[in-house]
């Protein structure tokens, strides 16, 4: 398991949404700390100021609707690991953020927040990045 604190940017809108992440994170026994930001604009000035370790992303802000939303963050900063976390149960939506650049991807349900798979994205998504970072690394300096 992860053994520091991992800084989360938690973009949603949606303030009963972002409860219910912030609850679930805080029963999660993963020791983090917790950004939110209720647009995808605020998200991007969040992103110029801090770093964080995981970004989970509504696809319907105020300000960015859809894919375009995963577009930006991972345009932004593409060494952070995006999770998806929507109410949008959509397949072909889902395939096309993985393919985007999205690590997962999240139908806000019961069973899509449950602590148990909280904790498993969230350290997949780490351990996954640290990976693709580490392999980049070894990459550049054999080259």
């Amino acid at each position: 398991m992860i053994k520091r604190l991992v800084n989360l940017l938690v973009i949603e809108d949606n303030p009963g949404h972002l409860d219910l992440m912030r609850r679930c994170l805080a029963r999660s026994g993963i020791q983090h700390s917790f950004q939110p930001a209720t647009t995808l604009g605020e998200a991007m000035t969040q992103l110029d100021s801090s770093q964080f370790d995981v970004i989970f992303s509504d696809l319907t802000l105020p300000d960015s609707t859809g894919l375009s939303t995963v577009d930006c963050i991972r345009e932004k900063v593409p060494a952070v690991p995006v999770i998806v976390v929507t109410s949008l149960d959509d397949e072909d939506v889902a395939v096309a953020a993985l393919d985007r650049g999205a690590q997962d991807y999240i139908v806000k349900d019961v069973a899509g927040l449950s602590l148990a798979r909280l904790r498993q994205i969230i350290y997949f998504a780490v351990q996954r990045q640290t990976m693709i970072n580490e392999k980049q690394g070894l990459l550049s300096q054999l080259q």
